[in-house]
């Protein structure tokens, strides 16, 4: 390789390997004008099944589960238990729908998110609260505690 064709080589690659190529690439209006027209078709989505973000407590009495839904109404979700597997189905709609988006970190739209319980639970006394864009729900957790004696026939 002569020395020409190396400098040309070390040029090009300065170029696009600079600081200011992604952000040229990204302040570029046409560019802006295109993630905006996706962000309008596909919606602003959450990587399925990590939304709403949860945390799941446990002591020797009960599972307590957290679910972050800030901004939500109780009355917009549903919860179902099937086994040691919770369901959490809603839709959050838009706050301000008389502006027009600029940056949207927050998720909207519906979401369903299934988790499973370190265990089987009681059906029995499960209690939910939902307070300042908090779920809680707790799960009293069967008593294994006394061993039982299997009769063998």
């Amino acid at each position: 390789m002569d020395m020409e064709k190396l400098m040309r080589w070390r040029e090009l690659t300065q170029k696009y390997q600079g600081k200011d190529f992604w952000s040229e690439i990204f302040s570029n209006p046409h560019t802006q004008q295109m993630l905006s027209s996706f962000t309008e078709m596909f919606g602003n989505h959450a990587r399925p099944g990590t939304f709403p973000p949860v945390d799941i407590y446990m002591n020797e009495k009960e599972i307590l589960v957290v679910v972050s839904l800030p901004g939500q109404a109780k009355e917009e979700i549903q919860l179902s238990l099937a086994g040691d597997r919770l369901s959490i189905t809603g839709n959050i709609q838009p706050i301000y729908k008389n502006y027009t988006q600029v940056i949207t970190e927050r998720f909207y739209g519906p979401f369903q998110r299934t988790v499973q319980l370190p265990e089987v639970v009681d059906k029995n006394g499960i209690e939910a609260r939902f307070d300042k864009g908090l779920l809680e729900i707790k799960f009293p957790r069967i008593c294994r505690e006394q061993e039982e004696f299997i009769h063998i026939k």
